[in-house]
């Protein structure tokens, strides 16, 4: 009788405990990779979360790429099969059916260009317990056209809601055959599954790198391929490359970095040469200066800065003197060329024809960049365009540069052999030297008129600096009655136009500038806001308030500071961190204590240094009769901080901004 019990209570905990892993959300359970498009299953089509991200809005269930090359009407042809599935688990995540394809047109890119055939696209829902397809239309999908080089195919994934499950897939063509794209295997949502497979015949010999901080797994076979060329069959042997990825991480963005695929798990393939033997065989390893020649025999680049001033008589009437410095007619210039021409918001490497430009009063960078050059030469002045590639687009790469990574120029001017002077024609906000940030690349080119040139830092040129000198009267009451100069010079001039041109107006401007430091703002003045100038100033007249008892004052010294909060509470980083640009801060601070009140307690005077000496702050704090005075710098000299050293970064923040929560105490004598 009693071992029936004890059978009978082990029988019972195995069905509480099979009725509890049936109860569990199936989330929770192990979803399988699903290779089968057009066949989502129970679980893809059931599940509500993704155990590995909760928080994510979406997941991507199956992601495949498939390329390799065919040979149509006589000429190779660069295949990518693409497939993507993709489950919506927020309202958030139904943004990613809104797909957008970029390709290349042919137009600027001399015959060589790019075709999406076999785009397809279904949404999966179940509803009163049925599965329900919807196929996307020709009428929900349209070609839009970016620029003379990249044109992008949208489209829009029907009836996608919260539970949704869509896949789509296309196919890329390619004439421009000796270029692969890189494959990115993380996106910015999750994936269970992403596979990349390469195909490459052996007459192409291409270097293949996979990078990233997660693991792919990666196979190499050989193969073969068998190619029909106007009716005879040509096979050779390939190499076949497979990367497969399973549970990747989101890529996430932040403040703390500018192109989070500069980090992602990615394979890129880059083309040495061609050899078919008997009958072909090309060099295709490209150099700075075979790219600086294409550049300058190009109409739309080279013949552009050749090209006559279209501002010639205005220049002519503005009569600069001859004998001004270099710095002074790049100002000059410049303020001119801004009042016959807009910038219109883009940034690009090619410009229109000058004619249409000053017809309609506006361009790109590029557009009015090319008449600056223009305007400098008739000036006297050597100048040269500085390509390079938007920091937001990522890091050009420097070990096989090519036109096609390339996004914009800047313009720079010899003011000597040694020294050279940076302008861009976006730098609304900015001044000589004072780029915006997206500009400041560590690596740029100068392009010469003989295709030669050099390379240069971008990121040397531009740097902050900001001086608050704050004088506060304390009251025994508590209240604070303070008048502060804040002085920005460089790029912290930039960023403050910035951020006052982004508000609606002064009043919301002076309410985000309130909220910012935590005080009441009485007036405030800016000087400068509209100049073309290196220097911003501020004066504030505001008042706060402090702790008070009957016998006891708390207050904060540090009104002003360089952080609120450290900006990296997580415990673990594998990307770098990334500033935009070197900076240095200095506050200085003299509160004026109540009368018949003495310090009681002062915050320790702090230096805080990281061990590559990349940020710097000191904290002091001098207790005097009836004043105390408070110092703060905080210095930041290296743009660049790998991952290895973010421990060190999140105690540096952490130890500061611990130090500026601690109060001052005073007592009444």
């Amino acid at each position: 009788m009693k071992k029936m019990k004890t059978k009978m209570m082990l029988l019972r905990c195995l069905l509480a405990s099979l009725c509890l892993c049936a109860s569990l959300p199936l989330e929770a359970q192990t979803l399988e990779p699903n290779l089968k498009f057009g066949k989502p299953t129970d679980a893809e089509l059931n599940m509500t979360t993704y155990s590995p991200d909760p928080d994510a809005e979406a997941v991507v269930l199956c992601y495949t790429t498939d390329t390799y090359y065919d040979i149509r009407a006589g000429g190779f042809l660069l295949m990518t099969d693409v497939k993507v599935r993709i489950k919506v688990l927020k309202d958030g995540g139904k943004d990613y059916a809104n797909v957008s394809i970029p390709y290349l047109s042919g137009e600027a890119n001399r015959g060589y260009h790019e075709r999406i055939v076999g785009l397809k696209a279904t949404a999966y829902n179940m509803e009163n317990g049925k599965l329900v397809k919807t196929k996307m239309t020709s009428d929900m999908e349209f070609t839009e056209t970016v620029d003379k080089e990249n044109m992008l195919r949208k489209f829009t994934v029907p009836q996608v809601k919260v539970g949704t499950v869509f896949e789509y897939q296309y196919r890329k063509e390619s004439d421009y055959f000796f270029h692969i794209d890189t494959w990115h295997a993380q996106l910015s949502i999750p994936t269970l599954y992403a596979s990349y497979e390469l195909i490459l015949p052996e007459w192409f010999q291409f270097n293949v790198d996979q990078t990233g901080h997660h693991h792919l797994d990666a196979t190499t076979d050989n193969s073969s391929v068998t190619f029909n060329l106007d009716g005879d069959i040509l096979r050779c042997v390939a190499h076949k490359y497979r990367f497969i990825g399973e549970q990747l991480p989101a890529l996430k963005d932040d403040d703390y970095i500018w192109c989070p695929t500069d980090y992602c798990d990615k394979v890129t393939s880059e083309l040495r040469r061609i050899e078919i033997p008997g009958s072909v065989y090309k060099d295709y390893t490209t150099t700075w200066e075979k790219i600086g020649s294409q550049l300058m025999d190009d109409d739309d680049f080279g013949g552009r800065i050749r090209r006559a001033n279209p501002l010639k008589d205005e220049q002519a009437a503005a009569a600069i003197p001859a004998d001004a410095s270099a710095m002074d007619k790049t100002v000059a210039l410049y303020q001119l060329l801004k009042q016959h021409l807009k910038w219109n918001g883009q940034y690009k490497l090619f410009g229109k024809g000058a004619h249409d430009l000053k017809k309609q009063g506006e361009g790109s960078n590029a557009d009015l960049n090319f008449v600056l050059l223009n305007m400098l030469r008739d000036a006297g002045l050597t100048a040269y365009p500085v390509v390079l590639r938007l920091r937001t687009h990522g890091r050009m790469p420097f070990t096989h540069p090519t036109i096609k990574e390339l996004t914009t120029f800047v313009v720079g001017v010899m003011a000597s052999d040694q020294n050279m002077l940076l302008i861009d024609a976006s730098a609304e906000d900015g001044y000589v030297n004072v780029l915006p940030s997206r500009l400041l690349v560590d690596q740029a080119r100068v392009i010469k008129p003989d295709g030669s040139g050099f390379m240069v830092n971008l990121q040397r040129a531009s740097s902050s600096q900001v001086l608050v000198n704050n004088q506060m009267q304390l009251s025994a009451d508590g209240s604070i009655n303070g008048t502060v100069r804040i002085t920005y010079q460089g790029n912290g001039a930039l960023a403050e136009r910035r951020q006052y041109r982004s508000g609606r107006d002064s009043i919301d401007f002076v309410k985000s500038q309130s909220s910012a430091y935590g005080i009441d703002i009485q007036s405030f003045a800016m000087q400068g806001r509209d100049d073309f100038s290196p220097q911003v100033r501020e004066d504030i007249t505001f008042t706060s308030h402090a702790d008070a008892t009957a016998d006891h004052i708390y207050l904060n010294p540090f009104v002003f500071r360089p952080v609120k909060e450290s900006p990296f509470p997580a415990a673990t980083r594998d990307i770098p961190i990334e500033y935009p640009y070197p900076s240095a801060l200095t506050i200085r601070s003299s509160i004026r204590l109540p009368e018949g009140y003495e310090v009681e307690e002062c915050p320790e005077n702090l230096v805080l240094q990281t061990p590559d000496g990349s940020l710097t702050a000191r904290v002091l704090t001098q207790p005097g009769p009836g004043v105390v005075g408070v110092q703060i710098k905080f210095d930041i000299t290296n743009t660049l901080i790998p991952q290895t050293s973010y421990q060190e970064i999140r105690q540096f923040y952490e130890t500061l901004t611990a130090k500026l929560n601690e109060m001052i105490i005073l007592k009444k004598s």
